[in-house]
């Protein structure tokens, strides 16, 4: 017992003369500081609209010095510098983007170090490269930010000189549903349609998804495409006019490829919620304005579904988030009367 006593002696002593490490709570902490990267930007613009990309900065904690500040160019044009003093851990800036298709560069400099942020521009009409989506946005498959440059809607002219146009022909390929499948009470409104379906999460970046669903377009060519933009696009009390655009965008693909297949909007039923319902109606009427305008037909899932306080409910003040039911049916008829193969 007593030799015990004296090897914790012995052993205290010893450590005693090393110093103890310091405590983490007195050791200032280094942040991993993530690369400038683009944040947010526009899936679908027109080139003739000045555009602005979202660019997200993350910055050291500790300032080198009050002056400090970050800068970013495109090439040939001058750097914007933005004092870094007060900005905190974190700078987001609206960059103007170019309005010239094809592949860009911004430099960023952040201090010592400088960072190149592709971003890519491409025609509506060329190949589309979307890949995937990062927070909502489409990205090609090297993950560069990519935005597809419109026309703008000139049915007007295009069918003053149609006649001097040969006309391309209709696809026989099987007919494509993209979009929302408005799904309700374990159903959905494409159910045992014949088409092929490709079904997007009803989401607020829904139309971005669809650019990514149409990238591939299936060999041969579709006889007939519905687009169904559900109503994802109003949850957050807002919704985006651009994405009317799409079907500029795919019109003007399809005459790339000097093909015409019979396309097809298909206006979303009406929301539930009051408030949601005025932001329904101007979404409605920019969509069909486009749809009318580029030589889409229209489709209104709304008119079919009826009155959403009836066409939702599936109980005692119990809704579901898209029409059930009787309603569903008529909607599901409704689009196999599109895909139909009669002119």
């Amino acid at each position: 017992m007593q030799a015990a006593i004296a090897l914790l002696i012995l052993w205290a002593s010893a450590g005693a003369a090393e110093p103890l490490p310091p405590s983490p709570g007195l050791v200032a902490g280094v942040r991993r500081v993530e690369p400038p990267a683009f944040a947010r930007w526009p899936a679908l613009v027109d080139p003739d609209e000045p555009v602005a990309a979202v660019l997200a900065i993350a910055l050291p904690l500790t300032q080198a010095a009050p002056e400090a500040s970050v800068s970013w160019h495109w090439p040939g044009e001058p750097a914007v510098a933005v004092p870094l003093a007060g900005a905190g851990a974190q700078l987001q800036a609206m960059v103007r983007v170019p309005k010239a298709a094809g592949q860009h560069t911004l430099r960023v400099q952040l201090g010592e170090a400088a960072y190149d942020l592709p971003l890519r521009m491409v025609p509506a009409s060329e190949p589309w490269p979307h890949a995937a989506l990062r927070a909502g946005c489409p990205v090609d498959a090297a993950g560069a930010p990519v935005l597809l440059v419109t026309p703008r809607a000139t049915a007007m002219q295009d069918r003053r000189w149609a006649w001097l146009r040969p006309r391309p022909r209709r696809p026989e390929g099987r007919p494509l549903l993209v979009g929302d499948p408005l799904a309700a009470w374990g159903r959905t409104a494409w159910e045992g349609l014949a088409a092929e379906q490709r079904a997007l999460a009803p989401e607020r970046s829904i139309t971005a998804a669809t650019l990514v669903a149409l990238a591939q377009l299936p060999t041969p060519l579709p006889r007939t495409i519905v687009w169904s933009p559900g109503n994802a696009p109003l949850a957050d009390g807002d919704w985006d006019p651009s994405e009317s655009r799409l079907m500029l965008a795919l019109s003007a693909r399809l005459r790339a490829l000097q093909a015409a297949p019979r396309l097809v909007l298909a206006l979303p039923p009406w929301p539930l919620s009051e408030a949601a319902r005025a932001l329904a109606e101007q979404r409605r009427r920019t969509l069909a304005a486009v749809a009318r305008s580029s030589g889409w037909r229209i489709i209104d899932l709304a008119r079919a579904a009826g009155p959403p306080e009836s066409a939702q409910r599936v109980g005692e003040r119990a809704y579901a988030p898209y029409p059930v039911g009787a309603a569903q049916d008529r909607m599901r008829a409704l689009l196999a009367g599109a895909l139909a193969d009669d002119d």
